[in-house]
């Protein structure tokens, strides 16, 4: 699949949005359940509840180019998160909540490929 969608229009920008989760994710070293409630802005909101819809529809799925299409739509959500949220908060219950997050989706997008380990010629 991976191979298949490498030449295709922002397959390079979904592939670092997803690696960039990845690459965070590997700082969770006491993962919580995630609390929606301890969320501090929007972004955070948009995209734990993309997430649980993409993790949803993916585990449903035998499809891997429908899995792969579920991980990617998770792009915006990511970017838009990144921009206005600041992972390693200094309160250790918000940062360990966000690492948190993820790492869920970490663990979803590796169950698929290691996508931060790929690298783009």
């Amino acid at each position: 699949v991976l191979n298949a969608k490498k030449d295709e229009a922002g397959f390079k920008e979904n592939l670092e949005a997803l690696s960039r989760v990845m690459n965070i994710a590997v700082k969770c070293d006491k993962k919580v359940t995630v609390d929606p409630s301890a969320f501090e802005n929007d972004q955070e909101n948009a995209l734990y509840e993309k997430y649980q819809k993409v993790a949803k529809h993916y585990m449903e799925s035998k499809d891997e180019n429908e899995r792969f299409e579920q991980l990617v739509s998770l792009q915006t959500e990511i970017e838009s998160y990144f921009e206005n949220t600041m992972v390693m908060a200094e309160d250790e219950a918000i940062r360990n909540n966000r690492l948190s997050l993820m790492k869920e989706i970490s663990d979803l997008v590796a169950g698929f490929a290691a996508m931060n380990k790929i690298i783009l010629t």
